[in-house]
């Protein structure tokens, strides 16, 4: 009796698999796949917890308790997570981070559960709602997070269940409450979900319901984002003597202004910080960005930046793989020539080529995002076979894309159509055309929260298909 009920669409089933595939890639996988022994711990896990650390023995919350932005280098949301399994694990750093890792592969379950659970709220159909499942189940660009210390799995979990509450807030007075509590909880530990806060707003806006209830959730809702995420710049500015919405990575010492400088530059010539930034660490000759277009002069200025930025530079010196071997003192008369070479020659590119910066490099920018077919370090045979995954990832989007615009024709899923579409069209504009210095920066976790969103839809189409073959073969 029991067997009978293991099928497709067993719920159970697919959470089972869903946990044994994540953690045969933790327990075999992942050291292969990061070519790490300890791959728990990575570049900014250090500085999640630094942050609480700081906090926790001093009282201020800051990664670099020298510079006046460090306060700022991350957002607290997923410090403090980490910092609560610190303290659970007795004050080891290292041990925290590894149950850290085993604790997110749950969190990830939980995740195929809510996609699981969203998708048979929206489409009142459980086929659906497994293919759903079971497309995130063996969605490899969240697998691979799971056991990682940084903050993609918990912010997805909690965009999830903001979304849970969303898609049922008419059913309880307080589900629009907690839609807007955890997705500022999320925002506090991924700034990029900050771009669901118009997109719930919007999608509120144009919903055809009583204007009075249209009101009161709309107040609800606004009124939770202030006082659960506003905390986060009220402390910036009270505390701190800053206004800073997010976050600033000038506090960050691999970081702070010549690379910041150095990125805002290279993304208005060109799509990738890339072969540039290697160059300068192997102190190679570096190329000009491929759109850049400048006087003599221009040129000159730039091949001394250049120069600075490899013999010179603090913040270049404090990345793995500096040819000098060694970290640069801080030199404030270098960190201010460089900021200004690059935010000169950003300008002089900005005015000089307003359709390039405007239209051209987000064009590119956006097909890269969506057609990217390569890691950047393809040394082991794993991260090459992985590479091609890439191309499974785009066909997901497009089918995704595709499923979105046919829920649009439907009235009764409208609104998540809505949703789907605003949240994939504002997030991918903002990371591809924004003009802030990190935006630009096309990495596939940046995009993750909406591209999970986006198997919904992906589902729905699968199942049209699905069942247009069958009633053929009828």
């Amino acid at each position: 009796m029991f067997l009978k009920k293991i099928n497709f669409s067993n719920i159970f089933l697919i959470l089972l698999v869903g946990l044994l595939v994540r953690l045969v890639f933790t327990l075999f996988i992942a050291k292969h796949y990061y070519g790490l022994d300890n791959f728990f711990y990575q570049g900014d896990t250090g500085t999640w917890a630094l942050s609480f650390h700081n906090w926790y023995y001093t009282g201020t919350y800051t990664s670099s308790p020298e510079s006046e932005f460090g306060g700022f280098v991350r957002m607290p949301g997923y410090s403090f997570f980490l910092g609560l399994f610190y303290l659970l694990c007795g004050k080891d750093w290292f041990f925290s981070f590894k149950v850290v890792g085993y604790t997110q592969i749950f969190i990830d379950v939980f995740s195929v559960y809510l996609v699981y659970i969203i998708t048979k709220k929206v489409f009142s159909d459980i086929r659906i709602a497994a293919i759903a499942a079971w497309l995130f189940v063996f969605y490899p660009f969240a697998i691979v997070w799971n056991p990682v210390a940084y903050s993609e799995i918990l912010s997805l979990n909690l965009m999830l269940i903001s979304l849970w509450f969303f898609i049922n807030k008419n059913s309880n007075k307080s589900n629009i409450f907690w839609c807007a509590f955890f997705i500022a909880i999320g925002t506090l530990v991924r700034p990029q979900l900050g771009i669901l806060f118009p997109v719930y707003a919007m999608v509120l806006a144009t919903e055809t319901i009583n204007w009075k209830i249209k009101f009161k959730q709309g107040l609800i809702y606004s009124i939770t984002i202030l006082l659960v995420f506003g905390v986060w710049p009220a402390r910036n500015y009270f505390s701190q003597g800053k206004f800073i919405l997010l976050q600033d990575l000038r506090g960050a010492p691999n970081w702070d202004g010549e690379v910041l400088a150095y990125t805002s530059f290279i993304y208005s010539a060109q799509v990738d910080w890339e072969p540039q930034f290697s160059q300068i660490l192997n102190n190679k000759n570096v190329d000009f960005p491929k759109y850049f277009i400048g006087t003599k002069e221009d040129s000159v200025s730039l091949q001394n930046a250049f120069y600075l930025a490899k013999n010179r530079s603090c913040s270049f010196s404090q990345w793995k793989g500096f040819w000098q071997g060694k970290y640069l003192p801080p030199n404030k008369n270098v960190r201010d020539s460089m900021i200004y070479i690059f935010n000169d020659l950003r300008e002089k590119q900005i005015k000089n080529q307003p359709f390039l910066f405007y239209i051209k490099l987000p064009i590119l920018n956006l097909k890269k995002a969506i057609l990217k077919n390569s890691l950047y370090d393809t040394k082991s045979s794993i991260r090459r076979l992985a590479s091609f995954l890439f191309y499974y990832r785009t066909l997901l989007i497009l089918i995704g894309i595709i499923g979105t615009v046919l829920i649009l024709k439907n009235k009764a899923n409208k609104n998540f159509g809505r949703f789907s579409l605003l949240y994939f069209l504002l997030l991918y504009l903002a990371l591809c055309a924004g003009t802030g210095a990190m935006f630009r920066n096309i990495e596939v976790r940046y995009f993750l929260h909406a591209d999970v969103v986006l198997l919904i839809p992906a589902a729905y189409l699968i199942q049209l298909v699905i069942s247009k073959f069958k009633h053929k073969s009828v």
